[in-house]
């Protein structure tokens, strides 16, 4: 009897979908192509649209994840990291947010935050 993950894991008040999820939205779903008779890897190579906040002080990025993922705004996907290096900022790392989410949608919000936890 193999043991398997369930689609959908609660964390606290957040949730993370599997990639096996029926609920899962159709940018994380992987490409299908049954004509296919020899890999190609690059098939399976995605570039997925969503925005992320850069955090500019790590002491910072646990309350900023936590208040984002409080928000319901945390990108809940299990094999893809919420908080990742940010590439146009070396140095510094960014959290990721769920799809939907315009990269200018949270940023009131996310200065309010910002300054809340620098005082």
């Amino acid at each position: 009897m193999a043991l398997s993950r369930p689609a959908v894991q609660t964390l606290g008040r957040a949730s993370r979908l599997a990639m096996n999820s029926t609920e899962l939205p159709e940018i994380f779903r992987p490409p299908v192509n049954r004509a296919m008779r020899v890999l190609d890897r690059t098939f399976f190579q995605k570039t997925l649209p969503i925005a992320a906040a850069t955090v500019f002080d790590d002491r910072n990025l646990s309350a900023v994840r936590g208040k984002v993922q409080n928000a319901g705004n945390l990108l809940g996907v299990f094999s893809i990291k919420a908080v990742v290096p940010d590439e146009t900022v070396p140095g510094r790392k960014c959290v990721l947010l769920r799809p939907g989410i315009l990269a200018t949608g949270l940023f009131d919000e996310l200065v309010a935050l910002l300054l809340r936890l620098a005082f």
